[in-house]
This record gives C-alpha cells, sequence and structure tokens, in this order.
C-alpha cells in the first residue's frame, strides 16, 4: 500500500511557496510560536508509542558498519600481539600492534568501505526522516515507512549538495561549512515532506526560512546537535534512540514553522500502545500548531 498524505494536511503545492503571515522573529515570538518543549515532548511520545520502527534504522547502520569493519580487517589484515612478563618485582603487560600495509588493497578497501558506509548511514538517516514526516501527517509507524524514503531521487540530490557544501566548508576552515549547514538545515525535511518538490526549490526554501526565522532555526539547530552528542555520549549507542527524536523534533520544527497540521497520539494512547493495549496512532483530534 503507498504512503498518500493525510487529508489533514493542506495541499502545499510546491517546494518554495510562500507562508502566510510571517512574524517578526524576535526571541520572545520564536519561544512562543517555536514551542520548543512542544516538540521535544510530542517526538519522545511519538517514539515512546512505537519505537521499534523507528530503531530499525540505526540498527541497521550499527550492522552494515560492524560487516564493513569484520571485512576491511579480513581483507587487509593487522598483527596485535600482547606480551605478559615479569621482571621479579611486577607484572608487565604490553601490547604491539602492526599496521596493514599501506599499499593499493589497502586504500581500495578502506575507500570502498567508508563509502558504503557513508551511503548507507545517510540513506537510513534520511529514510528515519521520512517516517517522522510520515508519523506527524498520521500514518502509522511501520517498519517500511521508516525504511524507504519517499521522493528518493530528490532526496539523494539534496542531501548530495549538502554533503558537498560541508565538505567544501569544512576544507575552508570550518566556519563555512558552519554556515551551509545552518541555511540548508530544513531543506532535507523540505524534499520529504512537500508536495512536488524539486532540489533547487528545497534549498532556496530552506534558506528563506532561516533567513526569515533565524531564532526559531538556531534553536533548532541546537536542540538537534544535543540530541546526537548525549546519544554518542552514551556509548555511541544511545544514538541509536537520540537519532529518531531529533529527527520527529525536526519535522515537528518544520511543520509548525509552516503553520502544517500535526496529528499526534494523546498521551494516554502513547502508554497504552507501550503496554500494546491500544493502536499508537488513535488520534484524539488533530494538533494545529500556528504562528498566528
Amino acid at each position: 500500500m503507498s504512503d498518500s498524505k493525510s487529508t489533514a494536511s493542506p495541499a502545499l503545492g510546491g517546494a518554495d511557496q510562500p507562508r502566510p503571515n510571517p512574524l517578526p522573529d524576535t526571541m520572545y515570538e520564536s519561544l512562543r510560536t517555536f514551542r520548543l518543549v512542544h516538540g521535544l515532548r510530542w517526538a519522545l511520545m511519538q517514539f515512546a508509542a512505537r519505537p521499534f520502527p523507528m530503531l530499525v534504522p540505526g540498527i541497521l547502520i550499527l550492522i552494515i558498519s560492524g560487516i564493513v569493519l569484520l571485512v576491511s580487517r579480513w581483507l587487509t589484515p593487522t598483527s596485535l600481539s600482547m606480551h605478559l612478563t615479569h621482571d621479579g618485582d611486577a607484572w608487565n603487560l604490553t601490547f604491539s600492534y602492526v599496521p596493514p600495509p599501506l599499499d593499493a588493497q589497502t586504500i581500495i578497501v578502506f575507500v570502498i568501505g567508508y563509502i558504503v558506509t557513508l551511503t548507507s548511514s545517510l540513506m537510513l538517516q534520511n529514510a528515519t526522516l521520512s517516517g517522522s514526516v510520515k508519523v506527524a501527517e498520521g500514518l502509522p509507524a511501520t517498519v517500511r515507512r521508516f525504511v524507504v524514503p519517499r521522493n528518493w531521487n530528490v532526496m539523494v540530490n539534496v542531501t548530495t549538495i549538502l554533503c558537498v557544501a560541508l565538505i567544501i566548508g569544512a576544507f575552508l576552515f570550518i566556519v563555512p561549512a558552519l554556515i551551509a549547514l545552518f541555511f540548508l538545515q530544513w531543506a532535507i525535511v523540505i524534499s520529504l515532506a512537500d508536495e512536488n518538490p524539486t532540489v533547487w526549490g528545497s534549498i532556496r526554501k530552506s534558506a528563506r526560512i532561516v533567513r526569515e526565522r533565524p531564532i526559531a532555526s538556531l534553536l533548532n539547530i541546537l536542540v538537534i546537535v544535543a540530541l546526537v552528542v548525549v546519544g554518542y555520549l552514551v556509548f555511541y549507542v544511545g544514538i541509536v534512540v537520540a537519532g529518531p527524536i531529533a529527527t520527529l523534533f525536526l519535522t515537528y520544527s518544520y511543520f509548525s514553522l509552516e503553520n502544517r497540521h500535526i496529528v499526534r497520539a494523546a498521551p494516554h494512547v502513547a502508554a497504552a500502545a507501550v503496554a500494546g493495549t491500544a493502536d499508537a496512532h488513535t488520534i484524539d483530534h488533530p494538533e494545529v500548531t500556528s504562528n498566528a
């Protein structure tokens, strides 16, 4: 069954349509209309309601990374030895490591492994974001919706442009990369959430949103970075949980700034879904975030 748009969402017409009644982006207005706490609560509620489909992409990333690591170690063997000696007074434990030779085979294996890991990670992360958009539109959270992204061609091209911009910016002493990340932070979610998106339309719309709502955009990216950092600090495995929550929050933020209807599960429905006694996507009423 195809993933159709929820009827609760108004037609958008294109990737770069103007938003009605933009507000001044003061700190007060951003904190009032951006609804940061509501966004975090909504993201946590949706994750608690149906965690398994949202965890699958992160688990797949870990599995693919592990396979690539094992294959690369098999094709480019290294030497690791451990020596335990006793000098009469104490025991001494020493390790010696011999890296693989820097030959053509090692370089090829490293490049292919890096490309496979990076590509699969980016695609699965974007698939998680696509699933978050579908959840916000009222579609049930399923594994397929969090593994197969919509608008594949546009999403891949937008992601490629973003990655190239970040790489070039990193070579230019980091600051240009941070600027590119700030202005393009909405581009991928636009390519997944809007009807009939285009590559450059998604990029232009992201830049326009940042220009109109710089404080809200800054708050958005700071929250997402904080979630990702916390995930990495919890023995890296925490990113499997922090990743879906961050994409859900990003989706909520975009829908909020665009006056889009956000379908939510009521708190008691989420609790019942965790207990296995109710459908996680039983909808009491649509939540409408508005800048009005």
